[in-house]
């Protein structure tokens, strides 16, 4: 109800203040006037590139996992050192009038080191890389922005399980799980709005998976004997870059995803087996509007809160380059 609560508010906010009170223009026309793909590190965006237009972009995180999170929200010990760097390639591409479509390649490269538990063979360090879950997203432009109207994106995305997530070796101490091994399909909305010198995002959007062989490698059974049911989950971002100058900005990001909580907590499909997980992630940061085609982005992303997960500290990268 708290998410909610802080969604809707942000909203309102979206709507409420006068574009003219902070120095904005009277109408954003088609959504179009804003900074030309400078766009939050992990919060999407709202405004569709133009038609045939190209946009690349490559985001880099390193994350040092500090603490494991318990179901009470408390901290607890990580068991060990671990830590892990992600990649991905974005590759964004207007396909027509309101309409955008955008691929992310995602690499995953993991380590653990001095860990409590170790391996069969007595190892306590081991590291691991590979192609994670691919994700294709294609976003539609509902509503353009107007004096007190924010632009409204309906989105369409799916992830497919190519990473690595069976034949999981367990001398390998976690590093080569890559990858969720399900299908996910995800619904939803991106919202943008201009306040100048403010700018403002948010994304809520519903996720599914699909069930999977659930590897148990402890039992002693056949590592694949019966179907595993994950929760479905609500992803909330909000996103402000405030205009520092024409060309530097500051910029401030809470990234957070929900499981959800009902009685199976899936729409399709059996009984959620999961445990109920969710963590809130907090991340300022600072971004450079180097041309009018090139951006770069510097931050570290602190998660703050969290159940069942683990906390980390996550310093960012990311660069951008459009083709218009």
């Amino acid at each position: 109800m708290r998410v909610v609560t802080a969604f809707l508010g942000w909203l309102l906010l979206m709507a409420v203040l006068p574009v003219t009170a902070l120095g904005g223009t009277e109408k954003n026309e088609v959504g179009y006037d804003h900074p030309p793909r400078f766009d939050p590190i992990i919060t999407d965006t709202a405004v569709p590139l133009h038609p045939n237009k190209l946009c690349l972009e490559y985001n880099c995180g390193l994350s040092f996992y500090t603490h494991r999170l318990s179901r009470n929200w408390r901290q607890q010990s990580a068991g060990g050192d671990y830590s892990s760097l992600d990649m991905e390639l974005k590759i964004s591409y207007g396909l027509f009038r309101d309409c955008e479509i955008y691929v992310t390649l995602p690499f995953e490269y993991n380590w653990a080191g001095d860990v409590n538990q170790p391996g069969p063979g007595g190892e306590r360090s081991s590291t691991f890389g590979g192609l994670d879950d691919v994700n294709l997203t294609i976003k539609y432009q509902l509503l353009a922005e107007g004096y007190r109207v924010p632009t409204i994106t309906g989105l369409v995305a799916m992830d497919f399980p190519t990473g690595r997530y069976r034949n999981l070796d367990p001398g390998r101490l976690g590093t080569d799980a890559i990858g969720d091994g399900v299908y996910v399909l995800t619904g939803g909305l991106n919202f943008f709005k201009t306040l100048k010198p403010v700018y403002l995002y948010a994304n809520l959007w519903y996720s599914v998976q699909t069930a999977y062989d659930y590897e148990d490698t402890e039992s002693g059974q056949d590592p694949f004997n019966y179907l595993y049911h994950p929760r479905d989950y609500l992803t909330v971002n909000l996103a402000i870059d405030y205009a520092l100058t024409a060309k530097w900005f500051a910029k401030l990001e809470v990234n957070s995803y929900w499981d959800v909580g009902n009685l199976s907590g899936r729409i399709f499909g059996g009984q959620a087996q999961a445990p109920y997980t969710a963590l809130i992630t907090v991340q300022p940061g600072i971004g450079f509007m180097a041309t009018d085609r090139f951006s770069l982005d510097l931050g570290v992303g602190i998660d703050a809160w969290g159940k069942k997960s683990y906390r980390a500290i996550t310093p960012l990268l990311s660069l951008g380059y459009s083709f218009y």
